[in-house]
């Protein structure tokens, strides 16, 4: 009769570590691993700095007034780029504000570009001219001054090259003009093209402005 409790009591216990100590120690190390794993990221949430959101149609620089020289990729040109005003993007290109663009080939005469806004692109190495641009070459001993005037202009400042396909007009000295669209104009050489490949070409129309009566 007095062994009796004894044997239940040692079943009860071997029941417990049987079924619940197990459960018991297989919580303790579900604590121990998520208390850990949130250790690790807090610290390295504390340690790692946030990443600077990028907005390319957002300005991050401005200036006043700028004036940049640099050389085409053969050295043959220098150009001389001025501006007004300057407003640079995350998109890594420039808009420019009453924009003079100056090429002065290797022992050829002095161009400037001149147009009321543009777009510097520095990972094509490319200027876009738009709004009544101007082009004037200097005159020299056999030639006569140059001016081309047209609504938009690209200028590579790789290239050497200034070219449109808009409408243009070029007067030369101060008798012959010639209308047309599409033209390429090679800096380095002075090569005008007019026109684009064959079947493309324009009819350009020389007038004589001296002679003409309305002027």
């Amino acid at each position: 009769m007095d062994k009796q409790p004894l044997k239940t009591t040692f079943s009860r216990w071997r029941y417990w570590t049987r079924f619940h100590l197990p459960n018991l120690i297989y919580l303790l190390i579900l604590i121990v691993v998520a208390a850990g794993s949130y250790w690790w990221i807090k610290k390295d949430s504390e340690t790692e700095k946030p990443a600077k959101e990028h907005h390319p149609e957002l300005a991050d620089a401005f200036t006043s007034g700028m004036q940049i020289n640099r050389t085409g990729k053969n050295g043959a040109v220098e150009y001389v780029v001025t501006a007004k005003e300057v407003v640079h993007f995350g998109d890594k290109n420039a808009e420019l504000k009453e924009v003079t663009v100056a090429a002065t080939p290797i022992g050829q005469p002095t161009s400037t570009a001149r147009a009321d806004t543009a777009t510097w692109s520095d990972e094509t190495h490319v200027i876009d001219l738009k709004g009544h641009v101007v082009m004037n070459r200097l005159a020299t001993p056999e030639t006569a001054p140059l001016e081309l005037t047209t609504e938009a202009m690209t200028i590579g400042l790789y290239s050497n090259i200034a070219s449109s396909d808009d409408a243009f007009v070029l007067t030369r000295g101060q008798h012959d003009s010639v209308k047309g669209r599409r033209f390429s104009y090679d800096y380095a050489s002075r090569d005008l093209m007019m026109g684009g490949n064959t079947g493309e070409r324009i009819s350009a129309v020389l007038q004589n402005i001296k002679n003409d009566p309305t002027k």
